[in-house]
């Protein structure tokens, strides 16, 4: 085995090793329960809107059904950017400023690996949604605890 091959068995090895949410284990549990509301994966309360429904099939009708950009498709990355000079007034290219992801997690942890090197420390608040630290150790970054409570005003 060659020293990259090495480093990759090694990195493939702290991931496997690292402890699965408690969170899954309280959502496993929730989704056999009637009546219960639980926000334990950001999952919404409401149906997805009919006008949404309706494009997602109108779009798959239409044959959208092949791999995007890297970054995201690009009318959607336009229509970001003109929505962030609209709202914010602050100016950001669709092309090279703007990614869009398949989810909030996905760019936490891009933004995390772009941004730490390995040993470098993360603040980050305790208590805290446990996928924070695991992104932040995938990244080979350092969580630095930082108490918050309610009396503190968090």
């Amino acid at each position: 085995m060659n020293y990259e091959e090495g480093t990759v068995m090694r990195e493939l090895s702290a991931i496997a090793h690292m402890q699965p949410s408690p969170i899954r284990r309280i959502y496993e549990k929730a989704i056999t329960m009637d009546d219960v509301v639980f926000f334990s994966i950001g999952e919404p309360d409401f149906k997805t809107p009919e006008a949404v429904i309706e494009e997602a099939v109108r779009s798959l009708r239409d044959g959208e059904t092949h791999y995007t950009s890297n970054a995201g498709i690009a009318d959607l990355r336009k229509a970001i950017s003109e929505n962030l000079l609209a709202y914010d007034h602050v100016v950001y290219e669709p092309d090279g400023e703007i990614c869009v992801t398949s989810g909030g997690m996905e760019a936490l942890l891009l933004s995390l690996l772009v941004l730490t090197d390995p040993g470098d420390e993360v603040i980050l608040a305790d208590p805290s949604y446990t996928n924070y630290r695991d992104q932040i150790r995938i990244a080979k970054a350092v969580p630095r605890y930082v108490r918050v409570r309610e009396e503190d005003g968090f």
